[in-house]
Parts: structure tokens; sequence; C-alpha cells
């Protein structure tokens, strides 16, 4: 079986965390995609993890077949990265809280009831 390709939105400190543990699964899971709005963050942890650096997640989420994203934003901004996985029928982990609203939540947890996307 393919390991899990598996894209982060967002390469600051829980995306190293994360790319931190995931490392131990590279037979399983690997990080193929990277995007955060500091570029210098992108390359860093895709530099460290063989993964393609994107400047737009929206981009990033267009083009790259994955099987997963980690949402990893600020819950300001989680929103949309979520939509545009959800349309792509792509599984997301997505770092809590989703949001600063309790309406944007359920918005969040709607979308991901409604693509119903299994790993």
């Amino acid at each position: 079986m393919a390991p899990l390709r598996i894209g982060f939105v967002g390469a600051g400190r829980m995306g190293n965390h994360h790319a931190n543990k995931l490392s131990g699964l590279a037979d399983r899971a690997v990080i193929t995609a990277i995007d955060d709005v500091d570029t210098e963050k992108t390359n860093q942890l895709a530099s460290r993890t063989d993964a393609r650096p994107y400047i737009d997640y929206r981009v990033m989420l267009k083009r790259e077949p994955l099987d997963a994203v980690f949402i990893l934003t600020p819950p300001t901004v989680c929103l949309l990265p979520v939509q545009i996985a959800c349309e792509k029928k792509i599984a997301v982990f997505c770092e809590k809280p989703p949001s600063l609203s309790c309406n944007e939540t359920l918005q969040i947890a709607d979308e991901i009831d409604r693509a119903r996307i299994r790993i």
C-alpha cells in the first residue's frame, strides 16, 4: 500500500510539530506539499521534508494529488482551506480551535460532514 500523500497549510510551530511526528511514519504517510504565507518557513520545512513548497494553498490544493491536508493556520483562516479541501475530497485534519466563532466552527464541521471523506 502506498503511503498517504499529505499537504500542510501552515509551516510554523505546529507544522514543524506535525512534521516531526509524521517523520516516523514514512512508510504510511509522506508530506508532499507545504504552504505558508511566510515563504522562509515554507521553504525551510519543505526542504527538511522533501516536499514541494507553495505560496498559495489554493494552488497547492488544486495541483497536488493529496490524500489528506493538515490545516495548521490560525483559527481566523481555517474555513476557506477546509472548504477547498472538502470540495476536492481531500481528508482534513484541522488544528483546534478551527474558528473563533461558533457559527464558523459549525460551518467547518458541516463542510467536512458533507464531503464524506474517509481514509
